[in-house]
């Protein structure tokens, strides 16, 4: 008996279950890197205006260079409304002139490419791009960013929408979220699984049982019933095939069956035929050789033209009989002659 692990059903169901887990994580990751490009084009569509609206405010504080002593406040005040922000001041290379960040933090990089920060501000802001974070050594983040006079120089003030503080508990938030939702998804996708797949795997290999059982039930030379499992797929074409074997091994055999009885038919034809003349020729010389002395020369000449004539049909007989072999053995083929049939 097969082991229910061993099992075509039990294969197909576990392979079934493990597209559907990669399919569930898969899914997953695809849906929560979407979720994270969302959130991004989110916060930079709602404050694409932040860097216009701070550069103006700053614009009279740094005509003549940047003093930051005399910026702070506008800064901090800035910061304190939107705490997650960072906000940089650039030069027209892209170089980082001051820094505006939470306390204790620091510059990784010193420039920005400012390849995105002139996208965005051609776009109007309209264009969903990331750009450096100065902070990491190459992380990419939203921003909001607009031109500004520095000083006698054309500079940016760059703004990162998305600082290490919202880092740090995006982080910690998505990490539960992320574990919650993946468990939820796995304990779903398991359960629909087994309730759903199973059930349907039953189904469709229940005809292949029925197959299956046809087949180790099927003994030739008996009257075996034809596999009906409906439908009209390779299943059915299976049984449709099966059914035509099964009515050709049973054909083949009925057919050797009458071959060999009209095999035996015409030995004991041919035993007949022989022991005819056989029979003839010994009573003919049994009789020459008991009654030698008592007939005459013309009568034993008679018996002796009786055997020779039965000595003749004999070996005829014998001759047709290695005709017979040879043509059943495809030694010589037969060939077709014309004849007048009157």
């Amino acid at each position: 008996m097969i082991s229910i692990f061993h099992s075509f059903y039990s294969k197909l169901s576990l392979i079934f279950l493990l597209l559907i887990l990669m399919l569930g994580a898969g899914s997953l990751v695809i849906a929560f890197n979407a979720a994270d490009h969302l959130f991004d084009e989110v916060e930079q569509t709602l404050n694409r205006e932040y860097a216009s609206s701070m550069a103006v405010e700053l614009q009279p504080m740094v005509k003549e260079g940047i003093n930051e002593e005399q910026i702070k406040e506008t800064i901090n005040y800035m910061m304190v409304l939107n705490p997650m922000v960072e906000i940089y001041l650039l030069d027209r290379n892209g170089e980082v002139l001051a820094y505006f960040t939470g306390p204790g933090d620091k510059v990784i990089r010193h420039k920005v490419d400012l390849k995105p920060v002139k996208e965005f501000i051609m776009s109007g802001g309209k264009l969903a791009i990331n750009g450096d974070d100065p902070r990491t050594e190459n992380e990419k983040k939203p921003f909001s960013a607009a031109p500004m006079r520095i000083g006698n120089q054309q500079g940016y003030i760059y703004i990162i929408l998305r600082g290490q503080s919202y880092d740090k508990s995006h982080q910690m938030i998505r990490s539960s979220y992320y574990l919650k939702t993946g468990l939820i998804t796995f304990i779903l996708a398991f359960l629909a699984t087994l309730i759903a797949g199973l059930s349907l795997f039953s189904l469709l290999t229940r005809r292949l049982r029925i197959l299956g059982s046809a087949v180790k039930a099927y003994e030739p030379e008996k009257e075996n019933r034809p596999v009906q499992i409906g439908g009209c797929d390779e299943l059915s074409l299976l049984a449709e095939t099966f059914n035509d074997m099964a009515i050709s091994i049973n054909r083949g055999i009925n057919e050797l069956h009458n071959a060999e009885q009209q095999r035996s038919d015409l030995i004991a034809n041919i035993s007949h035929d022989l022991r005819s003349p056989l029979t003839s020729i010994r009573g003919h010389l049994e009789t020459i050789l008991l009654k030698e002395e008592t007939l005459t020369n013309e009568v034993k000449r008679e018996y002796l033209e009786i055997s020779l004539k039965n000595v003749s049909s004999f070996q005829n007989l014998v001759e047709e009989l290695f005709e017979l072999a040879r043509l059943e053995g495809k030694v010589i083929q037969p060939a077709s002659e014309s004849f007048q049939i009157a």
